[in-house]
C-alpha cells in the first residue's frame, strides 16, 4: 500500500506548506514564501516528528505527539524588508487550534515564546492560505537566521491520547528523499496513521551506531536481544551503572547478540528488522524483546504503543517462524518529573494487554517487574539509577530471574 498525496485516511492530519525554491524570495510588499527557505527535505529538521520521505514534492512526516515542529535550514533574512510569511496549510475538518511561527535572530539565538507569532489554524479539509505578519512581533528585527513552524498544538500536554492523527505532509516543492512506500503488508501489518508502526530510519547518532552493531553481529547467535537503552544497558561500558558484568558472566556463554539502542521506539525496531536488515542471515533459537517505554515517554498512547509491539512480533514470526520469542513486560518506573505516575500507569496498561499475545508455543510473556519490587510489593527505587534504568544491583536482580527463563526456552 502506498501513501499517495491527497489520499484520505481516517484520522490523518495533512499539513501543506507552499515550498518552491531554495532561494529566499520576497516581493515589493515584503512577502516571503515559506517555501523559499529551502526545498531539500534533508535540510529541514523535525522535532516530535520524523520525515519518512518525499512524494510528488510533499514531505511525508510522522508526528509522535500533538505539537510537531519543522525547522527551516539556517537562513539570512532581512527582517526589515521581509515582513510577511506566506504558506498554505491543510488540516482535517474538526481541527481548531493554535499554531505558531517561532524565529531566532543573529542577535538572539535562543528559542523562546517572546519570538513568535501565534495564529489560528482551522481544519476545513482544504488547503487554506495563510499570511502571517511577523513584524507584529517587536523582536522581528535585524537578521532572522532560522524559522520554526508548529502547524498545530493539540492540547497543553501535547499528547494524542485517543487520536490517530500522526501522519501529515508539507510541500509541495521538496526534493532529496525517496517517497515513503508502505511495505509491511507482507508481514501482515495493515497501514495505520500511527507513529508506532511506521518504520523510521535513524537520523541522529544512531545512524552511525546501528551499522556498527550490524557489522559486528554474531551470525551464529542463539539468543538475540532487541529493545532500547534498558536492554542496551547489559552491554555498555562497565564504568557506568549497568549490567555489563552480568552480561559477560551469565549471557555471553549462551551465544548472544544485543541489537538494542538507546532511545529506540517500536517504529525504530520495526525498521531495524525490515529495511535495516539487522537479523537477515541469522537463525537464533530465541528473541528476547522489550520495547515500548520510549513510545509512552514521548506521548504515544497505550493503544498505539501496543500496536507497535504487536507489529514487532508479527515481523519476527514472519521472518523467523522457527524461533521462539520471549516478550518481556515493560519494567516498572518512577521518573522524577512524572508526578502523577502517568508513565508508570501506562506501562502497566501496556503490559496488561500484550501478555495476551503469548501463545506459549511461539511467543512467551515474562513479567520482570517482580525483580524490581521491595518486600512490600512496591517499586524499589534502590534498584534504579534514575527511576527508569536499573543500576548494577537492579541488573543483578533482573539476571537472577531472567536467565533461568531463557534456559528453559532454549
Amino acid at each position: 500500500m502506498k501513501i499517495m498525496p491527497g489520499k484520505c485516511f481516517k484520522e490523518i492530519i495533512t499539513v501543506v506548506l507552499l515550498v518552491m525554491t531554495c532561494v529566499i524570495l520576497a516581493d515589493n510588499a515584503g512577502n516571503v514564501e515559506l517555501s523559499s527557505l529551502g526545498k531539500n527535505a534533508n535540510n529541514w529538521k523535525t522535532k516530535i516528528s520524523s520525515c519518512i520521505g518525499v512524494k510528488d514534492g510533499l514531505m511525508q512526516i510522522i508526528a509522535y505527539a500533538g505539537c510537531p515542529m519543522i525547522f527551516s535550514p539556517k537562513i539570512n533574512l532581512d527582517a526589515k524588508t521581509n515582513r510577511i510569511i506566506l504558506f498554505k496549510m491543510k488540516l482535517e475538518s474538526g481541527i481548531d487550534g493554535n499554531a505558531f511561527i517561532h524565529f531566532i535572530t543573529d542577535q538572539d539565538k535562543k528559542w523562546n515564546s517572546r519570538k513568535r507569532i501565534q495564529f489560528r489554524a482551522v481544519g476545513t479539509g482544504k488547503a487554506e492560505a495563510y499570511k502571517i505578519d511577523m513584524s507584529k512581533n517587536p523582536h522581528w528585527k535585524g537578521t532572522v537566521i532560522q524559522i520554526r513552524l508548529m502547524p498545530y498544538n493539540l492540547g497543553r500536554n501535547c499528547r494524542f491520547e485517543n487520536a490517530g492523527e500522526k501522519y501529515f505532509e508539507i510541500g509541495p516543492g521538496f526534493t532529496g528523499m525517496k517517497p515513503f512506500v508502505w511495505t509491511l503488508d507482507k508481514y501482515g501489518i495493515e497501514f495505520q496513521a500511527n507513529s508506532a508502526i511506521i518504520p523510521v530510519p535513524y537520523s541522529d547518532w544512531r545512524k552511525a551506531a546501528f551499522p556498527q552493531k550490524t557489522a559486528k553481529r554474531n551470525l551464529k547467535a542463539q539468543v538475540v536481544f532487541l529493545g532500547d537503552s534498558i536492554t542496551q544497558g547489559w552491554t555498555l561500558n562497565p564504568r557506568y551503572e549497568n549490567g555489563s558484568k552480568f552480561w559477560k558472566k551469565d549471557f555471553v556463554p549462551m551465544n548472544v547478540q544485543n541489537f538494542a539502542l538507546a532511545g529506540d521506539e517500536t517504529q525504530n525496531l520495526i525498521w531495524q528488522l525490515t529495511e535495516g536488515k539487522a537479523i537477515d542471515g541469522m537463525k537464533p533459537k530465541l528473541f528476547v524483546v522489550m520495547i515500548g517505554v520510549n513510545n509512552i515517554l514521548r506521548g504515544t498512547s497505550v493503544r498505539d504503543t501496543v500496536a507497535g509491539i504487536k507489529a514487532v512480533l508479527k515481523v519476527l514470526r514472519k521472518t523467523h517462524p522457527d524461533a521462539k520469542i520471549l516478550l518481556l513486560g515493560l519494567l516498572p518506573n518512577k521518573v522524577a518529573w512524572d508526578k502523577k505516575g502517568m508513565i508508570a500507569s501506562k506501562t502497566a496498561q501496556v503490559n496488561n494487554i500484550i501478555k495476551d499475545d503469548a501463545d506459549n508455543k511461539h511467543i512467551f510473556y515474562f513479567d520482570s517487574s517482580k525483580a524490581f519490587m521491595d518486600k512490600n510489593g512496591k517499586f524499589d527505587a534502590k534498584l534504579f539509577r534514575d527511576g527508569l534504568h536499573p543500576n548494577e544491583k537492579g541488573y543483578g536482580k533482573w539476571t537472577e530471574i531472567l536467565v533461568p527463563e531463557i534456559h528453559i526456552l532454549l
